[in-house]
């Protein structure tokens, strides 16, 4: 309508005796917008470097995003129909039935997992699995978001390592080092303090 775009329509055309056809508009407009929602949805899922999947009500794979390959080096197609606990590196028994539990019963998990990729190799994440139900509140399933967090685990360990060595020295002094507050009340103290008489301090 002058030059705008009002309606996206369904056209059924069905041929009748005759030469006659019969033709069926249906007003597509509703779906349009739903499909093109559910577009940039997997789009935006698809564009980031975390793993999300989606299952049905058994636990099997039925969505992963362009991430899962990357990831865990499965096959996108291999996954799919398998359950989502393939992932997981073995004697993690009690944290996958804790979230299995924890979504049949309506309720969101959230905790650190170790996975498996397809070589072998393990690699912890930090997991959020969600319940998804349908328009009458059953359980169809679950989606998982899965980040990899082995480098922030390394940076982690390197971060203690590097205060734990500090902490070594200071507490080689023989004299005693402290901090306090504004209050001036003690925060931190090195073992030389503890050697101390007790009318020290």
């Amino acid at each position: 309508t002058n030059g705008r775009l009002t309606l996206f329509a369904d056209i059924v055309v069905t041929p009748l005796e005759g030469g006659f056809s019969m033709v069926t508009l249906r007003d597509a407009t509703r779906r349009w917008r739903m499909e093109s929602h559910v577009q940039r949805l997997a789009a935006a899922i698809d564009a980031t470097t975390d793993v999300f999947y989606l299952t049905d009500a058994e636990f099997r794979l039925t969505f992963v995003n362009a991430a899962f390959q990357e990831v865990t080096g499965h096959n996108i197609e291999d996954a799919l129909g398998r359950s989502g606990e393939f992932l997981r590196a073995p004697g993690q028994e009690q944290q996958i039935q804790s979230y299995l539990t924890a979504v049949r019963k309506g309720r969101d998990w959230a905790g650190e997992l170790i996975n498996l990729r397809n070589d072998g190799t393990r690699y912890p994440v930090s997991v959020t699995i969600s319940p998804i139900h349908d328009r009458n509140g059953d359980f169809i399933g679950y989606v998982a978001n899965e980040r990899n967090i082995k480098a922030w685990k390394e940076l982690q360990d390197e971060v203690l390592m590097e205060r734990n060595f500090a902490r070594s020295i200071i507490d080689s002094i023989e004299s005693a080092i402290y901090t306090v507050d504004r209050e001036f009340k003690l925060t931190h103290i090195n073992e030389a303090w503890r050697k101390f008489p007790a009318e020290h301090g």
